[in-house]
């Protein structure tokens, strides 16, 4: 059995792992989460729609209904031992949380990039951390896989060109141009399968032929004990728990910061076009 100091050596030299954990009680939790998703998806707010506005995004999952049960399959045993040995047992805490899926039939492709490209292009820096990809169905070469450029997260944070997905500047991409087809490794498998992968690995998905794809992906980075998550709100430990004084610091920032108000602005499309139209004229 490979040891999770093997799989975080893996990691750090690939810039990505795959873990198949073989516990089927784990495999069933994940295909039973994707099944509450499903029934639930318009209940969450969504995002990354395409020019058809299809969006490929359910968001902030980690505060649904279903918190625990997500949290139960992030912090297996089986994952949650690799994570900690990649990260030396630093304190951890989650930036975001999401449902990626695919529409069949429609344009779902994810443009290669890297997931720190988004913070260097809004004005952040890159950050030491990794996105962690739940395979809550089975992924074939047909459903549109992640794709990943084995050691790329060596160069750096690259610069990346922003696109839109339509005219109206409500939603976006960021993309990397000129890199060969043949760079990529398709990454599939069954569900209940993990991916980590760094935050500078490049990476690309395509369009499904076949299924909706559901995938949970959260993104984990260093905690500073101070820092808010992506929304604008107190971020979920990983691996610790917060003091109270930290606690109450957190709720307090929260409410003063500007990300938290770009979310309740998202809300509406017609305010996120007329900001994004001033702000990318």
């Amino acid at each position: 059995m490979i040891s999770p100091k093997d799989v975080a050596l893996e990691f750090e030299k690939r810039g990505f792992v795959l873990i198949e954990p073989s516990k089927q009680c784990f495999r069933r939790k994940c295909g039973s989460l994707k099944d509450g998703f499903v029934s639930s998806k318009e209940n969450f707010r969504t995002a990354f729609a395409n020019e058809g506005g299809t969006p490929r995004h359910l968001i902030n999952i980690l505060r649904s209904d279903n918190k625990n049960s997500i949290l139960d399959i992030l912090k297996d045993s089986s994952i949650f031992e690799v994570v900690n040995e990649i990260f030396m047992e630093i304190d951890l805490e989650f930036t975001h949380s999401k449902i990626s899926f695919k529409t069949v039939g429609a344009n779902s492709d994810w443009l290669s990039h890297q997931d720190n490209g988004y913070r260097l292009a809004n004005g952040n820096k890159p950050r030491a951390g990794l996105a962690m990809m739940v395979f809550l169905e089975d992924v074939t070469v047909k459903d549109g896989p992640l794709e990943v450029i084995p050691y790329s997260h060596k160069n750096g944070t690259l610069e990346h060109k922003r696109i839109w997905a339509s005219s109206e500047k409500v939603d976006y991409q960021l993309g990397l141009d000129g890199l060969p087809d043949h760079s990529f490794t398709k990454i599939t498998g069954s569900v209940g399968s993990v991916l980590l992968f760094h935050n500078d690995t490049i990476h690309r998905s395509g369009a499904s032929t076949r299924s909706s794809r559901y995938c949970m992906i959260v993104e984990l980075r260093h905690s500073d004990h101070k820092s808010l998550d992506d929304y604008g709100l107190p971020p979920f430990p990983y691996n610790y728990s917060p003091g109270w004084i930290e606690i109450i610091s957190k709720n307090i920032r929260s409410l003063f910061n500007t990300g938290r108000i770009w979310m309740i602005v998202k809300r509406s499309k017609s305010l996120t076009k007329w900001v994004r139209r001033i702000a990318f004229r």
